[in-house]
């Protein structure tokens, strides 16, 4: 929910109701964070429902270029400003608008990184294609997410106590850190950036977090190739997000070589277990993968892959971030690095002179263990 009305929130409010522009425009230089923000007490609309749901499409442009506008509060009724629109022009201003963001976060090119670690200690490894340098023929041999759920799950205050003072403080000054080298003051998120990073310093609440995550800032790319302490956090934190566990299907783009392929293929026929080996953005339209990786000719020597993620049961380390992206109309969801999958089946659709290939893979649940058991193990 949004904060309280004051008289001044209760006319800013009252004005995007009406949809006055001009007056919308006078006010907004003069507004709190607070009064920007502020409820209706009767519905818990915040400025920006009513105006969607007036279908002002001015004024919601106007505070949606507001670096300090919450588009994640939600009514009395559960909903989002962005849910309660019904005017597709409106639904439109809450998509992104920096063609680069939009281009990588939900599509993989491997000629930069590979998202998944495959190998494994059996013999059948040594004929894995690739580079790839970790993964598992049993879910057991799988220690680090083994290590890293067992860490969210610690009950013993003492133990987690032990484990975490020291790493958890380290990993908050590199967030930090990612934040200050990685989003000029200029940039026109950083001041909401950094808002969202002292939410989460002071709430102690990772869904900030996560919500960082979804800016369109320089830090998503950092966080791609610099994830370790952001990954620790939100694993530090897993049970706050229980409600955000994820089940279902999602969906994300890919441009492999045949080689990277070659890799999938051989995970298929070893029915080895992948491990995500970094921030994976995936959506639960399958549209949104299917526009970043549209068929290519036969002849190119990329090929374009749709990853299908098949989740049967509630996985605590898929993040559905309904409710906290700054933009909702993604439908993203987040796989933290450690998550399990095997692949079940590769297709491919040929489609007059062009070629598109289909990857399902499933999640596989990680075994709970004792965490001294697992790291006398990883040693």
């Amino acid at each position: 929910m949004g904060h309280a009305q004051s008289k001044r929130a209760k006319e800013f409010y009252e004005t995007c109701r009406d949809g006055n522009v001009d007056r919308v425009r006078e006010l907004l230089s003069t507004l709190t964070y607070e009064e920007l923000n502020c409820s209706d007490p009767t519905t818990g609309h915040s400025p920006l429902h009513i105006a969607c749901k007036n279908n002002h499409d001015k004024v919601v442009q106007l505070l949606l270029e507001q670096k300090a506008c919450s588009r994640i509060i939600i009514n009395k009724d559960g909903t989002t400003a962005h849910d309660i629109a019904t005017s597709p022009n409106i639904r439109s201003l809450f998509a992104r608008q920096s063609d680069r963001d939009v281009d990588t976060r939900f599509v993989d090119n491997y000629d930069e990184r590979s998202s998944f670690q495959l190998a494994s200690n059996s013999p059948s490894s040594t004929n894995c294609p690739n580079n790839w340098n970790k993964g598992h023929n049993t879910v057991t041999e799988a220690k680090d997410a083994q290590l890293m759920l067992t860490l969210a799950q610690l009950k013993d205050p003492i133990m987690k106590q032990f484990i975490s003072s020291r790493t958890e403080k380290e990993s908050q000054e590199r967030i930090y850190l990612l934040i200050y080298c990685h989003i000029p003051p200029s940039h026109k998120q950083r001041e909401l950036a950094e808002y969202l990073y002292e939410q989460f310093i002071s709430t102690k609440s990772v869904i900030p977090l996560l919500t960082l995550y979804s800016l369109e800032t320089p830090l998503y790319h950092a966080l791609q190739s610099d994830a370790d302490a952001y990954t620790f956090l939100l694993y530090l934190h897993l049970k706050q997000l229980r409600k955000q566990a994820f089940s279902g299907h999602v969906y994300r783009g890919a441009k492999m070589s045949h080689a990277d392929l070659d890799a999938y293929r051989w995970a298929l026929e070893n029915s080895a277990i992948l491990e995500t080996r970094s921030l994976q953005s995936t959506s639960k339209r399958k549209d949104v993968a299917c526009s970043f990786a549209p068929p290519l000719p036969i002849t190119d020597p990329k090929l374009a892959i749709i990853l299908h993620f098949r989740i049967d049961q509630i996985c605590s380390s898929a993040i559905d971030l309904n409710g906290i992206s700054h933009y909702p109309g993604e439908e993203e969801v987040l796989l933290l690095p450690f998550t399990l999958f095997k692949v079940v089946s590769i297709d491919q659709h040929t489609i007059g002179f062009n070629q598109q290939y289909e990857i399902l893979m499933e999640n596989i649940p990680v075994p709970k263990n004792k965490i001294w058991k697992i790291i006398r193990e990883t040693n």
